[in-house]
């Protein structure tokens, strides 16, 4: 289950994650629910270290086609798909960036 790792995985494999999970009928909201329920009962793990669902949905509404289409308003299907890629991706390293700041 990749929910369990997501905080190793690299920018672009979490976007992709983000991205699949979302478009599924658990939704990042269920399948966190599930990644907990699994973690916390076989190992020691805390509920806080898994925190995927909020990123993800922050991730998906600040980043969406229509930000896209404003900005690039020529792109077009894959180009299109890969500049929204491109973008998800690099916010999901600036979230990071501001959260590691943070805990220090």
């Amino acid at each position: 289950m990749k929910g369990g790792i997501f905080s190793k995985m690299s920018p672009p494999k979490q976007v992709q994650f983000i991205e699949r999970v979302a478009k599924s009928k658990l939704g990042l909201d269920g399948l966190q629910i599930v990644v907990i329920a699994d973690k916390c009962s076989t190992r020691n793990t805390s509920m806080e270290n898994i925190s995927f669902a909020e990123l993800g949905k922050e991730c998906l509404s600040k980043i969406n086609g229509q930000a896209i289409k404003e900005e690039y308003p020529e792109l077009e299907g894959e180009k299109f798909k890969e500049k929204l890629h491109q973008k998800r991706v690099e916010w999901i390293k600036q979230a990071y960036k501001i959260d590691h700041n943070k805990k220090k």
